[in-house]
């Protein structure tokens, strides 16, 4: 992303450019409110938030419960909502720090079947 030959074809452009749909997940708080604040400091926020307009951004969120409800986080997922972008989860569970509860990944086929890839 950051090649100077690539920079001067603005690649990160190019990649946001022709999809149609880009699916995040998992997708972290910290990612979450670095969109949310437009911050592009790395390939994926740099092509997100050049994405074609008619495309669709789908987000899966995955964090321990109590990132995924704390207000910043929260207001964070309604300005990004406020912008079009569509939520798959956060599901409950079984959690990677140990604990059960909300925020946990959504099942892939449920991510899949949102995105338009399998059936419902």
């Amino acid at each position: 992303l950051w090649d100077a030959a690539a920079e001067a074809a603005m690649g990160h452009i190019e990649l946001a450019r022709w999809p149609q749909r880009i699916v995040i997940a998992p997708a972290t708080a910290d990612f979450i409110a670095r969109l949310a604040h437009g911050l592009a400091d790395d390939a994926l926020s740099c092509i997100a938030l050049a994405l074609n307009p008619k495309a669709r951004l789908v987000i899966a969120p995955a964090m321990n419960g109590k990132m995924w409800l704390h207000p910043a986080t929260q207001a964070n997922v309604a300005v990004l909502e406020s912008r079009g972008v569509q939520w798959v989860g956060p599901g409950e569970g079984m959690l990677s720090c140990g604990y059960e509860g909300l925020g946990r990944l959504a099942p892939i086929e449920e991510i899949l079947r949102e995105v338009g890839v399998l059936p419902d």
